[in-house]
């Protein structure tokens, strides 16, 4: 047989006496048994309105058979400490219940302390109110939350409300104990009604996990944002936490994770993400294309501070009658069930109405033409208030306006900033270039002192970096001060392939190519060339970087040193139009002579030179030392044939004078490209001219220009470099 609709039960070692003076406690489960037994304490509602004590065994998976039942309205109640209670039925008959833990003492302490009220309130007063808190009993179903507080009749509210929001907190408590036939009504009743449900499991166990979320829209992306999560959590929970702390509409919010749109069923397990460190990607549509009203938010900011809405996302309980006891301290999270309220609540009593009530308290045989006149006054006194509160309001609404439009509105979360900060507080996007701080702001205390600490950030940053570019400095002249730059690290040769250890090998300087000290000597010794290149080359690329002399100095003996200055001066005299050497058998001396100047004295040997005859001829004049010049030239053989010879080559394109220094050079075989020999002027032999402008290699201002457009330099020009 069915006792009626359980509204709360919970597991208590119950013992009985009676009126007797020598009775005994005893436990309901009977004698020569477990005085120890732990029996079911239930609250019922039968189809009547009556709510009734029922004690029952106490079987895991289910309800055991009753004991025994006593109606509520007979009992008299006593709260002895935390994890017991006392009752007193109405012939002396005791019963105390103690309770396995603090929570179901709470539990039980709040249902029954709270219908015991209720049943006062209904038998006390006039027969309307009686009948009318009769029928208001009657059509509600009051239902426990577990670890929360009761949800009684709530004047001004839809019965249906509470019947759902009854149903659906005990629905929850079933489920936590896993009563299954008892769940499986409930949710019968429960879709009856079609309610508008809010549900989300919560993991009461295991360690959270660190979510990154990143924010972004169809035109930026506004930055990263962390949260405490578990595994369980599902896409769902995940966008009304962003709803309550960035206020991003729900309906706007599209969840991709591992390069899936995720589904408001879906979990973060599912998704891949069981361990702090991975990133969600958080794409939010525009307001339009979502159809979210401007005010979206508002109905549920305004719910939060509701009877109804409390135990949402918040998880805060469910507000009990004004006049009961205190709710229960919040337990662990439990599953959240939101159902909306279909009218507002009633506005609370004001000032005069509490002084009236006090009054009518006091002294009810007041006259009642007096009443009446205290009545107006008080309605005069309202309405007075409730102008005044209008006018305050409309005053606040014209001020708030100008106090909201001090800032600036970041693009991309529309995060409202103070109006000195650069960037967004929330994503970190940049302040828009076009804004500017309005003339009269006055920041606040919180802002100036952020403003100072910015100034300290950025002073201390300028100092850092001056002593970085102090120390780069140091740095860079110490290694200006060597000749060479030794290597840090350990590097094979390009030239001997063999590994350097760091300190035994040399960094040049324009290039930063690393090569062993004795290649490198080895390299500047065989130089014919007065500037020595970087020896690095590949199938690809060949460096066209120079040493540096102090680099050629460091790596050279002295003599090696002699020999590679001399060279460079041999390669300077030849390449030079008004250069002249001087006619004494192995002297090194030479100038470099002007159209005026007609004697070279040489300052290595001492001779003078003839810069007219380019001869030396002491004690005979220009004419007779070129008279004597040509007698002999007459009756010398061998120079005559020699010259006829060489004359004949050049003649039949077997050499050339060269367009430098006028002497004749011959190419024995390959390409068209030769050099002198004495001025190192580079040739193009096809065309008899130089390769190259006066600016030297790579300068087509002058020279053969092949190549150039694409075109060679002569049809028959076999590459010419």
């Amino acid at each position: 047989m069915s006792q009626g609709t359980l509204l709360a039960y919970a597991s208590a070692q119950v013992y009985q006496k009676d009126a007797s003076p020598d009775s005994q406690w005893t436990n309901v489960v009977g004698a020569g048994k477990d005085q120890a037994a732990t029996s079911q304490l239930c609250i019922y509602r039968d189809q009547g309105g009556q709510f009734n004590l029922v004690i029952r065994e106490d079987k895991s998976g289910g309800r055991g058979q009753m004991i025994f039942s006593l109606p509520l309205q007979g009992l008299s109640y006593n709260k002895k400490d935390p994890t017991l209670i006392e009752l007193t039925f109405h012939d002396g008959t005791m019963y105390t219940a103690k309770f396995l833990s603090t929570k179901d003492s709470s539990i039980m302490h709040t249902v029954i302390s709270n219908l015991l009220h209720e049943i006062r309130r209904a038998g006390g007063g006039s027969a309307a109110a009686a009948s009318q808190q009769k029928d208001r009993i009657n059509t509600k179903q009051a239902w426990a939350e577990k670890g929360k507080s009761l949800t009684l009749p709530t004047p001004g509210r839809s019965p249906e409300v509470d019947d759902a929001e009854a149903l659906a907190v005990s629905l929850m408590k079933a489920v936590e104990v896993g009563d299954k036939s008892f769940a499986m009504e409930l949710a019968s009743q429960l879709a009856n009604l079609k309610p508008n449900l809010d549900v989300a499991v919560r993991n009461k166990t295991g360690p959270k996990i660190r979510l990154r979320v990143s924010i972004e829209d169809k035109d930026m992306c506004g930055g990263q944002y962390m949260l405490d999560v578990h595994p369980s959590t599902t896409i769902y929970t995940l966008k009304r936490m962003v709803q309550e702390r960035l206020k991003f509409p729900i309906p706007v919010q599209r969840w991709v994770i591992q390069k899936r749109l995720c589904q408001d069923e879906w979990t973060l397990a599912r998704c891949g993400i069981k361990g702090s460190g991975h990133t969600a990607y958080l794409y939010l549509l525009t307001a339009m294309s979502a159809q979210v009203q401007r005010n979206y938010l508002e109905p549920l900011e305004g719910a939060v501070g509701g009877e109804v809405t409390q135990g949402a996302v918040g998880g805060a309980a469910l507000q009990p009658p004004l006049e009961g006891p205190a709710s229960i301290p919040p337990r662990t999270p439990v599953t959240p069930v939101t159902v909306a309220p279909a009218t507002p609540a009633p506005p609370r009593m004001g000032l005069a109405d509490t002084q009236a009530v006090v009054n009518a308290v006091l002294d009810p045989q007041r006259p009642a033409q007096q009443q009446q006149q205290q009545q107006q006054e008080h309605v005069l006194l309202q309405g007075a208030a409730a102008a005044s509160l209008q006018h305050q309001q409309q005053a606040a609404a014209r001020a708030s306006p100008a106090v909201q439009a001090v800032g600036w509105s970041c693009p991309a979360c529309t995060y409202v900033n103070q109006p000195t900060r650069p960037g967004c507080e929330i994503c970190g996007t940049p302040r828009p270039e076009d804004y500017r701080v309005p003339e009269n702001y006055v920041p606040d205390q919180e802002e100036r002192e952020r403003l100072r600490k910015e100034q300290q950030a950025e002073e201390m940053y300028q100092q850092a970096e001056l002593r970085r570019r102090e120390a780069n400095l140091q740095e860079l002249l110490m290694a200006e001060q060597q000749f060479l730059v030794p290597n840090t690290l350990e590097f094979e040769c390009a030239i001997c392939f063999m590994d350097v250890e760091p300190g035994e090998g040399v960094v040049l300087r324009d290039c930063l190519h690393s090569f062993c000290r004795e290649c490198l000597r080895q390299h500047i010794v065989s130089c014919e060339e007065a500037d020595v290149k970087c020896p690095f080359v590949d199938d690809d690329y060949s460096c066209p970087a120079m040493l540096q002399d102090r680099e050629i100095r460091a790596l050279l003996s002295p003599d090696e040193y002699q020999r590679y200055q001399e060279r460079g001066l041999a390669i300077a005299e030849g390449q030079a139009r008004d250069a002249f050497h001087c006619k004494t058998a192995d002297c090194r001396g030479f100038c470099f002579y002007e159209d005026l100047s007609n004697d070279f004295f040489c300052p290595v040997c001492g001779r003078r030179n003839c810069l007219t005859c380019k001869a030396i001829h002491d004690n005979m004049t220009c004419r007779e030392y070129q008279d004597d010049l040509r007698r002999r030239a007459d009756n010398d053989e061998a120079a005559q044939q020699t010259m006829a010879m060489l004359e004949n080559m050049v003649q039949q394109g077997e050499a050339m004078h060269c367009p430098q220094c006028d002497i004749i050079v011959q190419k024995k075989e390959g390409c068209d490209w030769i050099r002198c020999s004495m001025c190192r002027t580079e040739i193009c032999w096809v065309t008899k001219a130089r390769r190259w402008g006066p600016g030297g290699p790579g300068d087509i201002s002058g020279g053969c220009r092949c190549r150039v457009g694409g075109q060679k330099c002569h049809p028959e020009c076999r590459n010419c470099h």
